[in-house]
């Protein structure tokens, strides 16, 4: 797609070696990310308004070409005559034909306007920039939303797996219950418990697995597929090394969409004040063309008169009194540029604050999972422990399954804790403009 920004084009690209080891048959992240940038409705959307803001930025539309234009008539008549003539004739005469033909090709070409077509190419061509920019932030948003998208659909496939496990681990617990309950080494309630667990686990397991199918969905919404059609996303989150936050906040004040967005505004409120600039000065126009007319007439003073012929001159309008318009349009468009460019400052700050704190929600998601994965190993392997004391009848059947729900519970964090840490990595990079 010839208006696609080359940043996004390669930001696929380089997703794509972070996850070249993944499954043929599952859905890769930056083919997500490729297949939403060419078929997602708000980008498509995008890249027509960025067509339309290129075809019109030429000379044609700022003024600097001519305008030729043709107009011609034909008219017919047919009319009573009565003419008294100054030398004594009379014409007398009822049904009398009249034809008139007129043509006329014109030219006028504006050869100085006060350089008012030169500040208004660069004001279309700033206009250009901001659709293209549009554009881009577009892309951006769209591979935040789908990275995001993704990241939830991961998260969910990943904890139905561990509700599936840990299913296996109550469905052994049952029948070891049952066992010692029918032998009558264990009361009732331990088997009664044992099942009232195991089904808690198989409901939580089918609100997973319709969470699943929803954030499939979404993401399917993205891509423009249908909402049910197949999708098979990865299993786990890649945890790489944290981005250079320095170089990320550097590209953030040099190519936020947003942040360009304002500079093309600044820029087109000071071609406009120029516009306005050029009205106190002279217009100029060459003019040039072709005439043609031609009557004829069954009776009268005049049978046919026919006239036809070039012609050229100059046309020449000095401003002398505007009743104060121009002051107050150069007025106005100074207020609206000092606007634009506090708007600017505001955002650089709002920006500086959004990377600030994505930033702190990033390291602490870090720390966080971290601290979490080491309790999930303990618990984990805590958990393996007392299901072998249990079948040792070392321990009860409330110890395990307290000692259960707390790895249960630990993985859930953990896994929520990898969620939190991709998630802000993600708007990291969309504030930077840079998902490579």
């Amino acid at each position: 797609m010839k208006y696609l920004p080359k940043i996004l084009v390669s930001a696929a690209l380089a997703l794509a070696t972070t996850h070249a080891a993944q499954a043929q048959d599952s859905l890769q992240l930056p083919d997500a990310v490729a297949e939403a940038i060419e078929k997602n409705y708000g980008v498509v959307l995008a890249t027509n308004e960025a067509k339309v803001s290129a075809i019109n930025n030429n000379w044609g539309n700022a003024g600097l070409w001519p305008t030729i234009g043709f107009s011609g008539a034909y008219n017919y008549s047919n009319t009573n005559l009565n003419q008294e003539l100054t030398n004594g004739t009379t014409i007398k005469r009822n049904g009398v034909n009249n034809q008139s033909l007129t043509g006329s090709v014109a030219l006028a070409w504006t050869v100085f306007d006060g350089m008012k077509m030169f500040a208004t190419k660069d004001r279309l061509t700033e206009l250009e920039k901001t659709g293209q920019t549009q554009l881009r932030k577009q892309m951006l948003q769209t591979t935040y939303t789908v990275m995001i998208a993704y990241y939830n659909a991961v998260r969910y496939q990943q904890q139905i797996a561990n509700t599936q496990e840990f299913i296996a681990l109550l469905t052994e617990r049952e029948k070891i219950a049952n066992r010692a309950f029918q032998i009558g080494s264990s009361a009732k309630t331990d088997l009664l418990q044992s099942r009232l667990d195991l089904q808690t686990q198989q409901i939580a397991l089918t609100q997973q697995q319709t969470a699943l199918q929803k954030a499939k969905a979404e993401l399917n919404r993205l891509l423009t597929r249908r909402p049910d059609a197949p999708m098979a996303v990865r299993n786990r989150f890649d945890v790489g090394a944290a981005p250079d936050f320095a170089a990320l906040e550097s590209k953030m004040l040099s190519q936020n969409a947003d942040w360009l967005i304002t500079q093309h505004a600044i820029a087109t409120a000071t071609f406009t004040q120029k516009e306005i600039d050029s009205q106190k000065w002279p217009t100029l126009q060459v003019l040039s063309g072709y005439n043609l007319s031609n009557s004829r007439s069954d009776a009268g003073f005049t049978l046919v008169n026919q006239n036809y012929g070039p012609y050229a001159g100059l046309s020449l309008r000095i401003p002398i009194l505007s009743g104060n318009t121009i002051r107050n349009q150069k007025q106005v468009a100074a207020v609206q540029q000092k606007s634009r460019s506090i708007e600017a400052e505001s955002l650089k700050n709002d920006l500086q604050n959004y990377f600030y704190t994505a930033r702190l929600d990033y390291q602490n998601a870090q720390q966080i999972m971290s601290q979490r994965a080491g309790n999930m190993e303990l618990a984990k392997e805590n958990a393996d422990i007392a299901l072998q004391q249990f079948k040792q009848k070392q321990i009860d059947i409330i110890s395990l399954r307290q000692v259960q729900l707390n790895y249960q519970e630990a993985f859930t964090l953990w896994l929520d804790a990898q969620y939190q840490l991709k998630a802000a990595e993600a708007y990291l990079r969309l504030l930077a403009a840079d998902f490579n």
